[in-house]
């Protein structure tokens, strides 16, 4: 044999050692294992009515505190996407505007990038509508509706989807959005109620004050702070009364007689620059106490409810007949899941039926 064929079959031999080698060590690496389950969160805020008033000052603030919590249950930044009615580049994460082709595209993105262990979380404050055969959330040019954002939660391959909605008109999403295992706690619980809503506040002060923590292990669920927070909010109004005043003919303001000093920081910080005053005759140093008579002070315009099994018909409403209804989460009835869910914290998923 020639030098070049021994050559050859030395090249041969080699290479066939080499694959040998590297087949072997493909044979013994471990499987890839699946990145641990995230947290993408969609913050959301529509039109305010009037970019300079009291209430998109206070959508403004909401939507920074949100932030601002899910950052404190150590979301990534790279996970959070912020739409507001202002857009604020500078900010952390940076907001864009919450036009509906800005909100089409940040889903897309989702759609993308979640995984079906991952969590999904979506925030919104605004204005809805209540006098449209399909709910909506007002927005820079064209509007979100409830059929468009349903479609919408349903393309993303995770279960493990919450959904915050506290503009006005909640419930008129309710009968799109709800399905089986999905947590929807909305800032109204009956079509109709379109007035401007508060609910946002305290379910932040929940979470802030760790006051909504009614188990006390240091970890508060979407039902604790959903039932924390609706109480809060119904209180809230009726420590407020109305007075009768002699005021000049024409004059739209509106005085009240507010009880308690956590209440009345509430009612400076929500109406300042409104037609709604205090009255002097409040006392602002005076302790928080459960309203008198059953809901006798001021209207409740917003009945906070919250739905988990895709029953919208069968929603609970946390006021009712002058009640409180505080939610248990006992297993077969509204609030199950949520008493299980923590936001920024995915939990495991269920194992497949058979």
């Amino acid at each position: 044999m020639t030098p070049i064929g021994r050559l050859g079959i030395l090249a041969s031999a080699l290479l066939s050692a080499t694959m040998a080698a590297r087949a072997a060590d493909n044979a013994a690496a471990p499987p890839a294992k699946d990145p641990p389950p995230t947290t993408r969160v969609l913050v959301l805020g529509g039109l305010s009515g009037d970019a300079r008033g009291a209430y998109a000052r206070n959508m403004r603030d909401w939507i920074k505190r949100f932030v601002a919590l899910m950052q404190w249950a150590k979301v990534p930044a790279g996970n959070i996407t912020v739409l507001a009615e202002a857009a604020d580049p500078a900010a952390k994460p940076p907001v864009g505007r919450s036009t509906l082709v800005n909100v089409r595209t940040a889903f897309e993105r989702i759609a993308k990038e979640i995984g079906p262990r991952d969590q999904f979380v979506l925030f919104l404050v605004g204005h809805g509508t209540v006098t449209e055969p399909v709910g909506k959330l007002c927005l820079p040019g064209p509007d979100l509706n409830a059929d468009e954002l349903a479609k919408r939660l349903d393309g993303l391959l995770t279960r493990q989807v919450v959904v915050v909605n506290c503009a006005s008109g909640a419930a008129e999403f309710l009968s799109k959005v709800a399905r089986p295992g999905r947590v929807v706690v909305s800032a109204t619980g009956e079509p109709g109620e379109g007035i401007q809503t508060y609910f946002a506040e305290f379910f932040l002060l929940g979470y802030e004050t760790r006051k909504a923590d009614r188990s006390g292990d240091g970890r508060i669920t979407v039902l604790e702070a959903f039932n924390w927070a609706a109480a809060e909010c119904v209180d809230w109004y009726h420590r407020q009364l109305g007075v009768k005043l002699k005021l000049p003919k024409g004059s739209k303001v509106q005085y009240l007689s507010v009880r308690g000093k956590e209440t009345c920081r509430l009612f400076k910080k929500f109406y300042e620059g409104t037609n709604l005053k205090l009255h002097e005759s409040s006392q602002p140093d005076e302790l928080d106490s459960d309203p008198a008579g059953g809901g006798k002070g001021r209207e409740t315009t917003e009945l906070a409810s919250l739905e988990d099994r895709g029953e919208p018909t069968k929603a609970a409403v946390h006021w009712f007949r002058n009640e409180h209804v505080h939610l248990e989460g006992k297993p077969g009835q509204q609030g199950h899941v949520a008493a299980a869910t923590v936001l920024g914290s995915p939990s495991p998923p269920e194992p497949a039926k058979k």
